[in-house]
């Protein structure tokens, strides 16, 4: 969905905010962002500066790949999607969808055209540089792949939306000044009818809300979710975009939890099959998926004394199946991998100790540092920990806020 609004108070703790808004489909990134933007990172949460030439190559290759506005598909290969001479926003495949979303975008884009100048002129009263419309349009852009580019976001993210998305949920993502990026839960009780909700967002944010997940062309709860990015600014002049998100295809993001979830409950030869198929979904290229299978492999050999031959699947046992859990968090979604310990003899007072696996022991192969609840960091096995669910699923060093 693509509308826009007006100025918002997203949760911030004093200064202006000024709300451009704009829709992107998130799932048309793809999960090798990285590589598509040339290992471009932008910073966050300052704002992302135009070329000379006037255009942020992130945003440009942000907006060659996202989906036509009226009819979701990508552009024909070989071509690139047609945007909006005005606004320079919305993007069609074709002149006939262009055509046939005239008299519904005319009145988004004028609107958008006006926070643009807020925009502007916000900037020209901090002493800022002056810009071109195009040149919000790109920042706007390249905010949103900024967000994207944290490891793990866009999975935690999905994650709640799904977990919650009977209460049509809103993912709240804001990055501080401080450097800290926190996810934050909107139910629809809360953003749809409550009061109290205008002491954090203004009746203009409400009222979009409502139409999008209210509208005809909200795709359906098991489908799309509503992801709002905020950025706060030195100047005080803060940023918030919206972003309508599609759940990943297959629901692989959900999936991998739920393999992760049975990998490490039971010892079922199909549940390690599921792990190897999981991980031919989400690997980028083929060499990639070889390295990784080939690395199960060579530690199920070299640590669980498991002869695997080439091409074929594991016998699962305990310990092998904590390691490949731990390997989808780790490689595939990039979300913290929480666990108790247990069965220790020697550092038997560690039993029943939680933390987060943190990375393999560079000393020892055959074991794993954890961070304990505390701190404390120790050594262990992968025998000597069980893989714990702990409330809803963080990124990697994420922070995450009770919902409202």
């Amino acid at each position: 969905e693509h509308v826009a609004s007006e100025a918002a108070n997203p949760l911030s703790e004093g200064g202006r905010v000024e709300r451009l808004t704009l829709g992107v489909a998130m799932d048309s990134l793809g999960h090798d962002l990285r590589g598509a933007l040339g290992g471009l990172t932008p910073s966050l949460p300052s704002d992302p500066v135009a070329t000379p030439g006037g255009v942020d190559p992130i945003a440009t290759k942000l907006r060659q790949q996202h989906l036509c506005w009226l009819c979701l598909s990508c552009a024909a290969e070989g071509s690139r999607l047609q945007h909006c001479a005005r606004c320079n926003i919305a993007a069609y495949c074709n002149k006939q969808c262009a055509q046939a979303d005239k008299a519904k975008h005319k009145l988004e884009c004028a609107n958008l055209g006006e926070r643009a100048k807020e925009l502007r002129a916000a900037r020209r009263e901090r002493g800022g540089q002056r810009s071109t419309l195009r040149q919000d349009n790109d920042n706007t852009l390249a905010r949103i792949v900024s967000f994207t580019e944290v490891p793990g976001l866009r999975n935690e993210a999905e994650l709640l939306a799904w977990k919650h998305r009977r209460e049509t949920p809103i993912i709240y993502v804001a990055a501080r000044l401080s450097g800290k990026i926190t996810t934050q839960t909107f139910f629809r009780s809360s953003w749809h009818d409550d009061p109290d909700f205008l002491q954090y967002f203004n009746a203009g944010f409400r009222q979009q809300m409502r139409q999008y997940f209210d509208g005809p062309s909200f795709a359906g709860q098991d489908k799309a979710f509503m992801t709002a990015y905020f950025t706060e600014d030195p100047g005080g002049v803060h940023i918030m975009t919206t972003a309508g998100s599609a759940f990943s295809p297959h629901h692989r993001i959900v999936r991998g939890t739920e393999i992760v979830e049975a990998l490490t409950t039971a010892i079922r030869a199909e549940d390690l099959a599921d792990a190897f198929a999981w991980f031919e979904i989400m690997c980028t290229s083929p060499d990639d998926l070889q390295d990784r299978l080939e690395f199960i492999r060579y530690r199920t050999t070299l640590v669980h004394g498991i002869t695997t031959p080439p091409g074929s699947i594991p016998i699962p046992t305990r310990s092998l199946n904590n390691e490949v859990a731990f390997f989808m968090f780790n490689w595939g979604l990039q979300l913290e991998f929480d666990v108790r310990l247990e069965g220790l003899v020697s550092a038997a007072h560690l039993n029943g100790r939680e933390g987060v696996i943190r990375e393999p022991d560079p000393v020892n192969p055959e074991r794993y540092k954890v961070r304990l609840d505390g701190g404390e960091i120790v050594s262990v096995k992968s025998i000597n920990f069980v893989h714990i669910h702990r409330g809803e699923y963080t990124r990697q060093g994420g922070v995450l806020v009770a919902g409202i």
